[in-house]
């Protein structure tokens, strides 16, 4: 016995099929870091004279500036958020 095998050409309706099978899932979404626009030079896009994204504060934590200031330096979550700060600075400089 053979296999029913056929030789004509797949039809619209199995194309699309197969298409959408091997559509890829949409990638997440990526979520915007909060040291969007930060450089070397210029603070985050999200920094304000009301405070700053890496210490939280009303003062500039900025690492390639002022840093941080020895009262930060106990709090968990600024030396973090500074951390990730250079991460990012690193990151641009190598792109």
């Amino acid at each position: 016995m053979t296999p029913d095998v056929s030789t004509e050409a797949p039809t619209e309706k199995t194309a699309k099929r197969k298409k959408a099978k091997r559509a890829k899932p949409a990638p997440a979404p990526k979520q915007a870091s909060p040291f969007a626009g930060l450089t070397k030079t210029e603070c985050a896009k999200g920094c304000s004279v009301d405070g700053c994204v890496v210490s939280g504060k009303p003062y500039c934590s900025h690492p390639a500036k002022g840093g941080l200031q020895a009262g930060d330096l106990g709090n968990r979550e600024v030396v973090e958020r500074f951390q990730q700060a250079v991460k990012y600075l690193k990151r641009q400089a190598l792109a």
